[in-house]
């Protein structure tokens, strides 16, 4: 069986040089597999099925691969991907699932090639605006300030100090070292305002701070978030006690997509979504996602698409808390776009900061949590806890779904 590996992983060069980049035409196969087969026509029975089985699988991944010519979908590096994005859309949402460590991470590589194409700006959900000025502070000083990251990090949510969400101001300080005195420097801007009471639809304060510092000022940006708050297009149901009552229109994405429907769009990365029970959590489309990774991902590296071409049939929203109110609702319906950064069974949960709550911070996580006098291993132990809590139904699906 391994020297079946090894020829089917040569036929997989041989035809991938040939297919994707150029139509293949009869020739060339029978150029490229020729040899091959003239060499394993000796084989045994049981290889020459094995050798056949493969030959159908690659031809069928031909198909694919030769959709960037036939107006079909077309699957790309995510460099790539979202450089092209932004040719047709000032405003990107950016959709997670949340506390996935991969996906964090993948907003923090992005940041340099952001950067590279004069993409500048990215809104996130784990910052406060009143605390912009810090973070200019920060991510422009000539050395990273790791404590006051953190102190950011604890003014937005006390209780949610991953190591990952962190990292990406660090990956923002990186970016804007040794810069041109005439280069724009990346900026992170947050959306949270729950400081101010006078704010009663935040998400309706959100449109407003990226419609008059993004789309105003015709700068692109990227908007780093929940899937649900990056829904533009779709209206997500809302259920009560098991009964649909309607759609919520209110999101972030909802306000900017009425005022600017040719300007935004909705990107989500690929994690499991929530069954038509909420809090359960399914594999999306019977896992032909992470199918497709497998197929189209070079070196293990993520991809990115377009969803409005993927086949109809095979990306329905059945069993999925989506479909509520949409009986025929597609991925289409979901997003425009779509990365998977990893397979399901290579997520993982963020990263906690073992110290998060600590001498510097105590006396304010106390007065924000109204949870009483607990002490800063306490404190730091719920942080872990309900990270843990929020895994479980992960990693239960992790176990069924993978093995």
């Amino acid at each position: 069986m391994n020297e079946i590996r090894h020829i089917t992983t040569n036929k997989r060069n041989c035809l991938t040089k040939l297919c994707l980049d150029t139509k293949v035409e009869g020739w060339a196969v029978y150029a490229c597999l020729q040899p091959l087969v003239a060499k394993f026509m000796k084989k045994t029975l049981v290889f020459k099925i094995a050798f056949l089985i493969n030959v159908i699988i690659i031809f069928t991944n031909i198909s694919f691969a030769q959709n960037k010519h036939s107006g079909q979908t077309v699957y790309q590096s995510t460099d790539t991907f979202l450089i092209d994005q932004f040719q047709s859309y000032t405003v990107i949402f950016l959709g997670e699932h949340h506390r996935i460590k991969e996906h964090a991470e993948f907003v923090s590589n992005i940041i340099p090639i952001l950067h590279s194409n004069g993409i500048n700006l990215l809104f996130s959900e784990f910052a406060n605006y009143n605390d912009t000025r810090l973070i200019d502070s920060l991510i422009t000083a000539q050395e990273f300030n790791f404590a006051l990251a953190k102190k950011i990090q604890f003014q937005n949510a006390w209780d949610w100090g991953y190591k990952e969400l962190v990292d990406i101001y660090y990956a923002a300080w990186k970016t804007n070292q040794n810069l041109e005195s005439n280069e724009d420097r990346f900026r992170i801007i947050g959306l949270e305002n729950y400081q101010d009471s006078l704010i009663l639809d935040q998400e309706k304060f959100w449109a407003y701070l990226i419609d008059s510092i993004s789309i105003k000022q015709n700068q692109k940006s990227i908007v780093y978030c929940g899937m649900h708050h990056a829904f533009t297009n779709y209206k997500q149901p809302y259920v009560v006690d098991d009964t649909l009552k309607g759609f919520v229109n209110s999101r972030v994405g909802n306000y900017l997509y009425r005022k600017y429907p040719l300007k935004v769009e909705t990107i989500l990365l690929h994690a499991p979504l929530n069954g038509i029970n909420w809090g359960t959590l399914v594999i999306p489309f019977d896992g032909k996602m992470d199918s497709l990774y497998n197929i189209y991902s070079v070196n293990s590296n993520p991809i990115g698409f377009l969803t409005e071409n993927l086949k109809y049939g095979d990306f329905k929203l059945d069993n999925t808390f989506y479909s509520i109110g949409y009986p025929n609702g597609s991925i289409n319906d979901l997003c425009q776009g779509y990365i998977i950064v990893k397979p399901i069974c290579k997520l993982n949960q963020v990263t906690v900061i073992a110290d998060f709550i600590n001498k510097s911070n105590i006396i304010e996580t106390r007065k924000i949590a109204e949870m009483g006098d607990l002490s800063i291993e306490d404190f730091n132990y719920y942080i872990k806890v309900w990270l843990q809590e929020e895994s479980d139904s992960l990693l239960e699906l992790k176990k069924k779904f993978c093995n």
